[in-house]
């Protein structure tokens, strides 16, 4: 569809500025006509990608759900006199929290932007990036 839309778009501007907007015997502009071809390219593109953004969302929700299980433990413990982690000082141990969040950060976004392809209504315009 990305192709189709780029074509389109390419003779577009190849043509006169004034060529698009004219409207030919059956009343209908470029624009339209090319929706109404493109009508079943939409409907299966969207199709396509309501079915693997499902499939990413539950990979993405188990990851994220992962990744804040060890966001939210302290691996070593914690000091009770002083309630800080007892591996604090330890290079490692600050590498493991960092590439923790970052991992629970990204792993959340994900999720939040795979969501946005949940929409029913799909149009050509769905499909340009």
């Amino acid at each position: 569809m990305q192709w189709e839309i780029k074509w389109f778009e390419f003779v577009k501007n190849s043509m006169p500025p004034n060529f698009f907007v004219r409207y030919n015997k059956e009343g209908k502009t470029p624009r339209d006509i090319f929706t109404e071809t493109h009508k079943d390219l939409v409907k299966s593109g969207g199709e396509w990608l309501t079915n693997t953004s499902e499939s990413c969302s539950v990979v993405a929700a188990l990851i994220a759900t992962v990744a804040f299980a060890t966001s939210s433990t302290v691996p070593g413990g914690i000091n009770e006199m002083t309630g800080s982690p007892i591996l604090e000082d330890q290079p490692a141990f600050k590498v493991f929290a960092i590439s923790s969040l970052i991992a629970l950060c990204f792993s959340v976004t994900s999720v939040v932007h795979i969501a946005c392809y949940f929409n029913p209504l799909f149009t050509y315009q769905t499909f340009i990036v």
